[in-house]
């Protein structure tokens, strides 16, 4: 019998530490903080915004933040109005209506500057 509760307990274990590992946000994770490209480090963290949206939402800002922080500082337009727009969806699955509002317009703005005709359209839609 007890080993039996042993064999079950060891099991449980093993199949915890299995599902506990995620091997592509331990990548991803691993490429936002040591890539050499700036653009593969601010992909990366955008990504692991996204795989965390449905984890952990706190982390998903974090993700999010810091690769919108990163996109400014090399002042690539297109990555951080993408990042923004992910931020305004996350908030709008969260119900607040006016945080969505002021990232949308923010990605709105970046849009006319850099003329893009189709994004305009799709964040006009999502106004």
């Amino acid at each position: 019998m007890q080993l039996r509760t042993l064999l079950i307990f060891l099991f449980l274990g093993f199949n915890f530490l299995l599902f506990s590992q995620n091997p592509e946000i331990d990548s991803l994770k691993n490429l936002s903080e040591n890539a050499v490209s700036d653009t593969v480090r601010i992909d990366a963290a955008n990504l692991l915004a996204r795989k965390f949206r449905s984890i952990d939402v706190e982390k998903t800002f974090e993700y999010a933040e810091n690769a919108l922080s990163m996109a400014k500082e090399i002042e690539d337009l297109r990555r951080q109005a993408n990042i923004l727009n992910y931020i305004g969806i996350v908030y709008y699955g969260l119900g607040n209506y006016e945080l969505t509002l002021d990232h949308f317009y923010k990605v709105l703005s970046i849009y006319e500057q850099l003329q893009e005709s189709v994004q305009l359209a799709i964040i006009y839609n999502n106004v």
